[in-house]
């Protein structure tokens, strides 16, 4: 069926700004020190300002007349994950990439946080009512866009293509069956369900070069503007990797809320071949759900993970 009269069947106009918080006041003493900072980067005092849902980091639009920015803040005291998103996002600037443009970036000691100003550059795709194909097709094409980036060993330290990005050793599988103790151990699968985990994984071989892959390339991470794809957002796990294991991430999500990955799918394949992913396209979508639970506490999300790798393992999985 014609793919234009899906997205005429299932557009929906956009659901405003669904993705301030309500539940999360601005304390007074951290609106004093946004607009202080605000005030030492040569901005004047925001006319608003407003917390948004996040998981990792505390995250504020801030209003002003004609202009929104996004401030995002990170209260670790360790390495900070914004330095790192900050060096892959100007990295991406450099590679002429879709991005969320970056105007400021830096760390204070009193109070102690790291933070990273950007534009607006739009709203999470996963804000929106309905997802009409045409939005799920131009995402493919933004992914794909991604990993046409190349990396290139010999010519990394001349021409600093890592930009200091990490280099993922997904393969070979060494480390994964401590994941798969843990993950007994923990209750998640079962020790049946880890041997036959094991036995496909070992079907894979490194596949050759490596793309600049997203990490999690999922509905929060992807800006609509003007009711188009416009990038990218949430580069903290971005890296150096195999692009079939960033797009097994994006299906494994897909799938898990039963969206239709096929429009996805075509959209990257418009671009790029898949030959190397859907020849172990099970395979890597188990290794995604791996990854995922162990670097992800979200429970609700990990149930659905598990749910789409409980039917590959029995069989139950239909492309």
């Amino acid at each position: 069926m014609n793919l234009w009269w899906h997205c005429k069947r299932w557009f929906q106009p956009e659901v405003g700004r669904v993705n301030l918080d309500p539940k999360r006041l601005i304390s007074l003493d951290r609106q004093q020190e946004i607009e202080e900072l605000m005030s030492s980067v040569g901005f004047s005092k925001p006319d608003r300002i407003l917390p948004l849902r996040s998981t990792n980091n505390e995250v504020y639009e801030l209003q002003y007349d004609h202009q929104f920015l996004v401030l995002k803040i990170d209260l670790n005291d360790a390495e900070s994950s914004l330095l790192y998103e900050d060096a892959v996002l100007r990295f991406l600037k450099k590679q002429r990439l879709p991005h969320p443009g970056v105007l400021r970036s830096g760390s204070t000691e009193e109070p102690k946080l790291t933070w990273l100003l950007m534009n607006q550059e739009g709203y999470a795709m996963h804000f929106y009512r309905w997802i009409i194909p045409l939005l799920l097709y131009e995402s493919g094409k933004l992914l794909a866009n991604y990993h046409s980036v190349r990396f290139d060993e010999n010519q990394q330290e001349e021409e600093g293509l890592t930009a200091g990005i990490r280099i993922d050793r997904l393969l070979p599988f060494d480390g994964w069956s401590n994941d798969m103790s843990k993950l007994i151990e923990q209750r998640i699968i079962s020790p049946g369900s880890a041997e036959t985990i094991l036995r496909k994984l070992k079907r894979v071989t490194q596949p050759p070069g490596r793309s600049l892959c997203h990490g999690e390339f999922t509905l929060p991470h992807i800006l609509i503007k003007k009711k188009r794809v416009n990038c990218a957002i949430d580069w903290p796990s971005a890296c150096w990797s195999c692009p079939a294991s960033d797009l097994a991430i994006s299906e494994v999500y897909f799938r898990s809320i039963q969206y239709p990955f096929r429009y996805f799918l075509k959209g990257y394949r418009s671009m790029l071949s898949i030959d190397d992913y859907l020849a172990h396209r099970q395979e890597y979508m188990i290794l995604a759900v791996i990854k995922r639970l162990r670097t992800s506490a979200r429970v609700d999300q990990n149930h659905r993970f598990l749910k789409v790798m409980d039917q590959i393992i029995d069989g139950k999985y239909q492309p």
